[in-house]
């Protein structure tokens, strides 16, 4: 009876206190009904101030707490979050009580307050960089300041690499909206908005695979500044002058307006120019989850390989327009599209003497080049993926239509005019479906691709007319399905799937040359592959194994005498990581990779891909290998600014095929002998930087060096070759004080080729650059630039050449700039250049931009 009426007791105590509270709870969102996260919810005192109660906002931007009955007349509810007003709301007696709160922006004023933020910190797996401490008065996008970070590279295609590795993904607030078409964020979005760069290391972006399967390559992530976001921003660029020799009007027009919320994104750039700047680089997708065969069958265009900036040799007339646009649906599901446009046009002439190193001496061809492409490139794609810790689905859906008119007129050795018309259609759809269970995954991966090239190529010479039309169409499908089982130390997948191939390829050659080869093609080819991958991952401490060893069943189906081929291959791999340390990790790769038969390569009749050069196929079945083994380290120390990476790579391969070339009259065929041939290279690339406060800002240095030993058949006569590269780099910047600010490079090329007991022949060029950025007011900025190339034209014999602009901007405003540019003072308008290709030699001389003078605004 005792125990009765102390229980009756406890239950009594338990509703009373129940009875005497008050729940508080209710939505915060801000005007357009955008739910916001982590506003600081507060009870507090009316009259002394201080805190009863308090809680966060969730995710959908609702909160719940509770206090006292008696406590409500003495307090309020008050709602903060930066970059907004507050919020005071009474509270009454009543017992539930809900509040829909719609927050007003605001600016936050701080008074004698002067805060100084690290240049950069880590946060576990997260390195993040203060951009502001990076910047200079004469950087305009966040792929500026990118280019300035400690540990960063960023590639002359936009391509951005961390600690020596391209990056895996580039989120904008957490969202991956560009699909890894990067370079229109990092060329479009504003410095002055963009608060971090964030570096996601070891990051795997499928959740669902999150400590399952290791990923040894980075993300990056834009957390951008609160004035940026849920409101559209634009920034407008324009200018006109004119360009000497000849004098001619030149202009320049672009727009670029995005608005970044927690439920949508979409960036929009218009662009219109001619003064060389290429927007083509906005359109490659840096991501290297599928790769696709090039589709182009002819080269008018002789040898070209500037080393200039775009802007001194692109004789250009681009616009383009590109919107891209990201929606969340729900919690953890969005849809994506895209929308890119370009058209293209561009003038070139040059000047070539190619001498080819031939068993029966040199043979030296001159050409003097004229030419004019115009392209259109229309891109579409949308995309739909879910990605939560339990499944993942992902859909891509895109096509490109390509359109290239190229016409070059040659005089030399060989006098004629090229025509070529290059439509190609591509569609293609990649699927990715994962799901997680308890101690297993499941993945299920689908690529299906169809392209067709219809392409013609007409040769006008004194004696002769061709006209060579191909037209390949070819259907790619790539099917996997992946089995994994983890534990604690252990990940074991299992991928069982199959790849298969169609290709049609028909060509013609009208009026060909009298040789003993034939110009037809009308072939249609298929292969399947069935592979099983078995992989081990083990875990044990700071070590990581893992090992594979892929079962590959390839059969070919060939349209001609040849019938059905078919193989069975092992290709086995094994890697090992050691974390020596938080900031050091070391790595060796071992791979034996089996090299199948190239099915697109597969025809026997010539094909002309330029006025004097035939190309023909391999037309015999055969396989080879590659085999490398690759060992290097990664070193990183945020508090001291140091990062570091090395790698050296050796690899042996068997080539089946033997490249042989061939001088018949006046055209060089290239073909394939079915004739084994081992090459031997070595790679070895070096990189450190290292941000200082003495300079106040970074110091880098980047090595390249390859070494390579491989065979072919010149003029019927087997002969080896030889052939080094070395690239050196290094850049400086620093800001003296916010009134001048610098950035030095320095670049060296060695190329050295040795042809079979021949004596070497090395080139070495050098190149450096200087800009400097002088401020002798908030609203005046000088900026004195120039290049320096320093090449070697022949044996010992070099060839300086100097190139000098100067920018003057005068901001009479926050959101207006005027600028007075001049770019090539010296008004140099030719430039020269000796590099190596397969045994032989290219001098070459093009003409670059002369002297310009133009007028531009910016308003941001």
């Amino acid at each position: 009876m005792r125990r009765f009426w102390i229980l009756i007791y406890l239950i009594n105590c338990l509703s009373v206190a129940i009875y005497g509270q008050i729940h508080l709870s209710g939505k915060i969102t801000d005007k357009d009904c955008t739910p916001l996260t982590h506003a600081v919810v507060v009870v507090k005192d009316k009259n002394s101030g201080i805190i009863r109660k308090n809680t966060l906002s969730l995710s959908d931007g609702t909160f719940r707490l509770s206090i006292e009955k008696e406590m409500a007349p003495k307090v309020n509810l008050h709602i903060l979050l930066m970059g907004y007003k507050e919020q005071i709301f009474q509270i009454t007696d009543k017992e539930e009580q809900v509040f829909t709160i719609q927050m007003e922006v605001s600016e936050v004023k701080i008074k004698e307050v002067v805060i100084k933020a690290k240049k950069m910190w880590e946060r576990g797996d997260t390195l993040v960089y203060n951009v502001s401490s990076f910047a200079s008065s004469n950087d305009r996008t966040i792929g500026d300041i990118i280019k300035k970070l400690p540990g960063f590279n960023v590639k002359k295609d936009g391509e951005v690499l961390y600690n020596g590795k391209p990056i895996n993904k580039f989120y904008i607030e957490g969202k991956d909206l560009l699909e890894g078409k990067y370079g229109i964020a990092t060329n479009g979005i504003p410095q002055t908005e963009v608060g971090r760069v964030e570096v996601l290391e070891n990051h795997q972006p499928i959740r669902a695979l999150d400590g399952v399967i290791f990923s040894d390559n980075a993300a990056v992530n834009l957390k951008l500044k609160d004035r940026a976001k849920a409101h559209w921003i634009t920034t407008l660029q324009g200018g006109a002058g004119a360009i000497q020799a000849p004098w001619k009007p030149i202009w320049e027009a672009k727009a670029t307006a995005f608005m970044f919320k927690q439920n949508f994104q979409n960036i929009l750039k218009i662009g219109s120019n001619n003064i060389g700047e290429n927007y083509s680089s906005d359109l490659i997708s840096h991501y290297n989850s599928y790769i696709t065969v090039s589709d182009n069958f002819f080269s008018p265009r002789s040898f070209f390989a500037p080393n200039l900036e775009t802007e001194r040799t692109l004789f250009n007339k681009s616009h383009f327009f590109s919107t891209n646009a990201l929606w969340s649906i729900g919690k953890t599901s969005e849809i994506k599209t895209q929308l890119h446009y370009l058209n293209h046009r561009e003038n070139w002439d040059s000047q070539l003497s190619t001498t080819y190193f031939l068993p029966t001496g040199e043979k030296v061809i001159q050409e003097t080049e004229d030419g004019h492409t115009k392209a259109h490139l229309l891109a579409a794609a949308i995309t739909y993926e879910s990605n939560v810790t339990s499944a993942y689905l992902k859909n891509i859906l895109k096509s490109d239509v390509h359109w290239a008119g190229i016409d070059v007129h040659t005089n030399g050795n060989y006098p004629n005019t090229q025509t070529a018309q290059m439509p190609k259609v591509k569609i293609n759809n990649q699927l990715q479906w994962t799901k997680r269970l308890a101690k297993s995954t499941f993945t299920f991966n689908s690529i299906n691709e169809f392209s067709s090239s219809p392409q013609h190529l007409t040769i006008c010479r004194d004696d002769a007319y061709y006209k060579q039309t191909a037209n390949r169409k070819r259907f790619h499908t790539y099917q996997e399905a992946v089995l994994g089982w983890f534990s604690q130390n252990f990940t074991i997948n299992t991928k069982i799937g199959m790849t298969g191939q169609v290709v049609r390829l028909n060509s013609h050659l009208e009026n060909p040359p009298s040789m003993p080869y034939s110009f037809m093609n009308e072939i249609r080819n298929s292969y399947l592959h069935l592979f099983a991958t078995p992989e081990l991952q083990f875990t044990h401490k700071k070590w990581r194994f893992s090992a594979t060893l892929p079962i590959n069943y390839y059969l070919y189906h060939f349209s001609g005498t040849e019938g059905k081929k078919h193989d069975v291959k092992l290709s086995p791999s094994f890697r090992v990581f050691w974390n020596y340390s938080g900031n050091m990790t070391y790595f060796l790769n071992y791979n034996m990779n089996f090299r199948p038969y190239n099915l697109v390569n597969h025809y026997s009749g010539l094909l002309l891909r330029n006025y004097r050069t035939f190309y023909q196929g391999s037309h015999e079945y055969a396989t080879g290998y590659q085999n490398s083994i690759t060992v290097g380290y990664d070193y990183k120390n945020m508090s001291s600014g140091w990062f570091s990476n090395s790698s050296l790579m050796y690899l042996k391969s068997k080539n089946p095929f033997r490249e042989s070339m061939l001088f018949y009259d006046d055209f060089r065929i290239h073909t394939s002998i079915h004739q084994p041939v081992y090459a031997h290279s070595m790679l070895c690339n070096a990189s450190v930087s290292k941000s200082t406060d003495l300079i106040n800002g970074l110091i880098s240095i980047d090595l390249s060096y390859l070494r390579a030993k491989s065979s072919l058949i010149s003029e019927n006569q087997p002969l080896s070759y030889r052939t080094q590269f070395l690239i050196a780099n290094l850049t400086l910047n620093g800001d003296i004080s916010s009134y001048f600010n610098w950035l030095y490079k320095l670049s060296y090329k060695a190329q050295t080729l040795k042809v079979g007991v021949s004596d070497s022949h090395r080139i070495d060029d050098w190149q450096q650059s200087l800009s400097l950025n002088i401020n002798p007011t908030k609203k005046l900025r000088v900026e004195f630039s120039g290049e320096h190339y320093h090449n070697e034209i022949m044996d010992r014999k070099y060839k300086s050449f100097v190139v000098l602009n100067s920018k003057i901007s005068y901001t009479p405003s926050k959101k207006i700039e005027l600028s007075l540019n001049i770019h090539n003072l010296l008004n140099h308008n030719q430039y020269d250049i000796t590099s190596h290709n397969s045994l032989s030699e290219i001098k070459q001389s093009y003409s670059i931009r002369g002297r310009e003078l133009w007028i531009s605004f910016l308003w941001k």
